[in-house]
């Protein structure tokens, strides 16, 4: 978890950088092979209630009043990271929403400067950013048991799956894809050339 506080009287932003397992359903915290995998993968990661609960905490003593604090995130589409952003919501109201795939802030400049126009008169700002990965009942990091889904787990972040097949495919000779020009799937093209100069750490990973 990485935590940047800027301050500029009389507003206060805070920004946030955090990557957490996700299991869907909050049974699956039961499992001890899914805990089991998160304790040795994540060590020191909490519940995204937990997580909500300790901020509002902290920031309280900090002087950010729940009331105008405007809470900024840039997650996943996938709905798995609406957990965490209901446990927030549940303290801070409605999120204002930078995120695309990954959990890159493809709403870009112009949304956060929208975000910072929307702050609250001698309000704070919350920005929580990052990527997020599965666990799925077998503990295997990387896939998650989707609801309603019998096949069993699948990626999870699969567009971050995704960018790292193509990664491989372009260390293997295939010609790296051009920024698009068409927005049908502008934000994976990003992704994966996003992700190409950290190839080769990807490959020598376990």
């Amino acid at each position: 978890l990485e935590i940047r506080i800027f301050t500029n009287t009389p507003t206060c932003l805070l920004m946030m950088n955090c990557c957490f397992p996700s299991a869907v359903s909050p049974n699956v915290y039961e499992d001890s092979n899914v805990t089991d995998a998160i304790k040795e993968h994540f060590p020191g990661a909490i519940k995204s209630s937990d997580l909500a609960k300790h901020m509002k905490a902290v920031l309280n003593k900090h002087g950010y009043a729940d009331e105008n604090t405007l809470i900024a995130t840039s997650l996943c589409c996938d709905e798995v990271n609406r957990e965490l952003e209901n446990d927030l919501t549940s303290i801070y109201n409605y999120n204002f929403s930078m995120g695309g795939l990954a959990g890159f802030a493809f709403g870009g400049v112009t949304s956060f400067g929208a975000m910072a126009h929307h702050i609250p008169d001698n309000g704070s700002c919350i920005v929580l950013y990052g990527p997020h990965v599965g666990v799925d009942d077998t503990g295997v990091v990387g896939k998650v048991n989707r609801r309603g889904r019998h096949g069993g787990s699948g990626a999870c972040c699969g567009s971050a799956a995704a960018a790292a097949g193509y990664c491989k495919l372009v260390q293997e000779g295939k010609t790296p894809i051009a920024p698009p020009t068409e927005p049908l799937d502008a934000q994976q093209t990003f992704v994966g050339n996003l992700l190409l100069p950290h190839a080769d750490r990807l490959s020598s990973s376990q």
